[in-house]
């Protein structure tokens, strides 16, 4: 994986290395066994439904699975990641392979313009497949007109939807569909990603820094590869906690060392005097309670 330094235009760590293959995918092993499966034993469903918080896969796996499904040289239920059909996807260019942001196109005349594309063969691959994100924001009546073709579809056509939000899809679409649950990704297994990543753009981290950016992303693989960005950004290539710190709005692990002693203690003219300098350094009182959260939370898994 080429790194930012090689390219002529920037693109960011998150699209760079987004996942291309089912074992790309950090910390959703049996969502990807399973389609795996899936394909190996040729018991597809014609609609799934992926569920899950942002930033931990969802969309990046339906492509994926797209991509496996379509393949002409994958072997395995493993797409070749070298044909055109292949990057294509990848890029969103493929003809056969349709997606859709629910949040913007959520009308029932989007839906209807896509159901129309649904009666066409493929050009090239086995499938049209089509790809929804964010389904859970379509109107009523747009899921409504879903219903019919999702009831009967054509069998060259698959659909894949994803969604923070399977609460808000009716239960009509929900029932008509495959649904896989996502899980919010182990800070381990970020902190272990991020690592791969600085290792390939030569960037040496500081001790704590990863850490710290995989408990600031709250289990999203895609928030932790945005903060690793700005972070290089801003510091270079021996980027340490205290930059983190810094484009965040955090106050520095010392100074909240500082003001939890004080609470401890009950002293309680230093806690005054101390959240007063924090807030005059621009913390966020929102920031402020979300780092004192997570040390109360630190110290009661050290003491487990």
């Amino acid at each position: 994986m080429p790194s930012a330094a090689t390219s002529d235009r920037y693109e960011v760590i998150a699209r760079r290395y987004r996942p291309r293959k089912f074992d790309d995918v950090v910390g959703q092993e049996p969502v990807a066994e399973a389609l795996r499966q899936a394909i190996l034993q040729n018991r597809l469903a014609h609609a799934y439904l992926f569920c899950g918080p942002r930033g931990v896969g969802k969309t990046s796996m339906a492509r994926i699975f797209a991509r496996t499904l379509q393949c002409p040289d994958g072997e395995n239920a493993v797409p070749c990641d070298q044909c055109a059909t292949c990057e294509q996807i990848f890029r969103g260019e493929d003809s056969d392979v349709t997606e859709m942001d629910g949040a913007s196109h959520r009308g029932i005349d989007d839906i209807r313009s896509l159901i129309e594309h649904v009666q066409y063969a493929p050009s090239l691959g086995p499938y049209r497949i089509f790809i929804i994100d964010e389904v859970h924001m379509l109107t009523r009546e747009a899921f409504n007109s879903l219903l019919k073709t999702l009831e009967e579809p054509p069998p060259h056509v698959k659909f894949i939807f994803a969604t923070t939000e399977p609460e808000r899809v009716i239960p009509t679409v929900l029932s008509r569909c495959q649904r896989f649950d996502f899980a919010s990704i182990s800070r381990e297994d970020i902190v272990r990603r991020l690592g791969q990543i600085c290792q390939q753009e030569g960037a040496d981290p500081q001790p704590g820094l990863l850490e710290n950016i995989a408990s600031l992303a709250d289990g999203g693989m895609r928030d932790a590869q945005s903060l690793l960005d700005q972070v290089l950004s801003f510091a270079g290539d021996q980027p340490g906690p205290d930059d983190l710190d810094r484009i965040t709005g955090r106050i520095s692990s010392e100074t909240l060392s500082e003001l939890l002693s004080a609470v401890d203690s009950g002293d309680l003219s230093a806690v005054v005097e101390g959240v007063t300098a924090i807030f005059a350094g621009g913390t966020e009182a929102s920031v402020l309670t979300d780092q004192i959260a997570e040390a109360l939370r630190q110290r009661l898994h050290i003491g487990v």
